[in-house]
């Protein structure tokens, strides 16, 4: 693999999808193994299926404009059996699971010249991972060199001479609005002091998912981190915690790579808020 490209490397972040739950973000129609077929919602199509495609073909776009190679990160909550509670799932049978998280997935496989698969949350991907093992083998993703697996723990690579650190979970996070991006700072000087203790180059950006909101430590410490967008509608969980009343924007990070310097920007859609009803 070359690892210079003359465009650069337009690195692309998606995590939390979260397929196969009756919030998460489903293809229009999933077809069970006994022959039912099961719609999205009015808001699943609206908030997650249609802007997912409008994604797609904004990334396509500013590639082509950036005359960049494409890696797209999955950083891991791709397919769901939760583990916990099963009353917001479309079905419990693994194959069909996985052969949906294939379909949705392979909008962006096909545009990515590398396609790299973390692993998420046992608790909704399975022990140890295996349903994104599973789905990243269909999707022929890049192994990991230090296990041989089609689907990584952590990911550590270089883009166009960018370091980059990836795993599904922060060290830590900040709930609240009114502290936002603290949780992203923390991680940050985490991260950065874990590399310098070691005497260790430290990478330029580290990319965490999980806690479904998006926030940028900024330029605190050596080590930029990023937790990326949710692509999933508040689930009963989320109301019982208080987060019922308005959601964060879906959406990916991407970063322009090139000769050892990155450029970032965000790409968003806005859910619809509920209204205040006249009663």
């Amino acid at each position: 693999m070359r690892l210079k490209h003359k465009g650069g490397t337009l690195l692309v972040t998606i995590a939390d999808v979260h397929i196969n739950s009756t919030t998460g973000l489903n293809p229009p129609e999933i077809r069970l193994d006994d022959g039912q077929v099961v719609l999205l919602s009015e808001a699943q199509k609206r908030d997650l299926w249609e802007p997912w495609l409008e994604c797609q073909q904004y990334v396509r776009e500013r590639a082509k404009k950036l005359g960049a190679r494409v890696v797209v990160l999955f950083n891991g909550d791709g397919p769901d059996l939760l583990r916990y509670c099963q009353h917001q799932l479309v079905t419990v049978n693994r194959s069909v699971v996985v052969q949906t998280a294939v379909e949705v997935l392979s909008g962006w496989r096909e545009m990515a010249d590398v396609f790299l698969v973390n692993r998420g949350t046992q608790a909704h991907s399975g022990g140890s991972g295996e349903l994104e093992e599973l789905m990243a083998r269909e999707l022929d993703a890049t192994k990991c060199p230090h296990s041989g697996n089609y689907s990584w723990w952590w990911i550590q690579a270089t883009f166009d001479g960018v370091r980059v650190e990836a795993g599904h979970r922060p060290i830590s996070n900040s709930t609240r609005v009114h502290l936002r991006g603290a949780g992203a700072r923390r991680t940050a000087a985490d991260r950065s002091a874990a590399y310098l203790r070691m005497g260790d180059a430290v990478p330029h950006l580290g990319i965490f998912s999980h806690v479904h909101h998006w926030a940028d430590s900024g330029e605190n410490y050596p080590e930029r981190v990023v937790f990326t967008h949710p692509w999933q509608l508040c689930t009963a969980y989320g109301y019982n915690v208080g987060f019922g009343g308005n959601q964060d924007p879906q959406g990916v990070w991407l970063f322009h790579c090139k000769d050892e310097v990155y450029s970032m920007e965000r790409w968003e859609h806005k859910p619809k808020v509920l209204p205040f009803y006249e009663l």
